[in-house]
């Protein structure tokens, strides 16, 4: 049995890891839960705003940081004219080896971004 390849003519290539703000509001979310339970631990008693503190805590740091990271990147991944590489115009055949290094967003943009010659 052969398999066929899926049909992606005319579709524009994703390349690296792009995170869906679906999944960048739940991580946010689940830190702000996070925060609830260390707030909510002033008002109740012991030991069970211990437990809040120790779990709020932990999701916090957990989700909460990550999510504002995500979402930082994320919206600086779409910005392709961040990086600018112009320094590489001084080099008459310079070529670049992109392998193993992640997402290859730099990669990519290096290589747009070389003479076409």
């Amino acid at each position: 049995m052969t398999r066929k390849a899926p049909d992606v003519s005319g579709e524009r290539p994703q390349y690296g890891l792009y995170v869906g703000y679906s999944v960048i509001a739940g991580v946010l979310l689940l830190g702000l839960v996070g925060v609830a339970l260390v707030v909510a631990g002033f008002f109740v008693g012991y030991p069970v705003n211990v437990v809040f503190w120790v779990v709020g805590g932990i999701l916090a740091v957990v989700f909460l940081w990550p999510g504002f990271g995500m979402l930082s990147t994320n919206r600086d991944l779409q910005r392709e004219e961040s990086l600018h590489f112009d320094f590489l115009r001084r080099f008459d055949n310079a070529q670049i080896l992109d392998c193993g290094c992640g997402t290859a967003r730099h990669g990519i943009t290096l290589a747009k971004q070389l003479p076409q010659d």
